[in-house]
């Protein structure tokens, strides 16, 4: 199933009971918005491209900031971490994560196309 976004596409590969998986297919210049989930636990995996992975930890203040390039180790979002993604060029992700609710995300800020719309 694919499933059309402001930033590009989801393409869920499986989204069983106790766990999901997904490729994200990010556009250059488009981006998510800043959210968490309260149960879902995500890794993501750059497959190919470029992308800025923002993650505010509970505890901290200020968001860090990570490249994601191919072949890289993955990075782990937990419960309750605002995080955000931003394609530098055309991109895709693998999320592996436990089961995807729509209903299990807060969201801070809308995401966006490569305008910034």
């Amino acid at each position: 199933m694919e499933i059309e976004k402001a930033w590009g596409k989801e393409r869920v590969l499986v989204n069983e009971p106790e766990y999901c998986a997904k490729v994200l297919v990010l556009r250059k210049g488009g981006g998510s918005s800043w959210h968490r989930h309260p149960r879902k636990k995500e890794t993501f995996l750059c497959l190919r491209g470029l992308v800025r992975l923002k993650v505010e930890a509970l505890a901290e203040v200020e968001a860090s900031a990570e490249i994601m390039v191919p072949d890289a180790p993955g990075i782990t979002i937990h419960p309750g971490e605002w995080h955000q993604f931003h394609g530098l060029e055309d991109s895709e992700i693998l999320e592996v994560s436990t089961h995807d609710d729509p209903q299990d995300c807060e969201r801070r800020t809308r995401s966006y196309g490569p305008g910034g719309d």
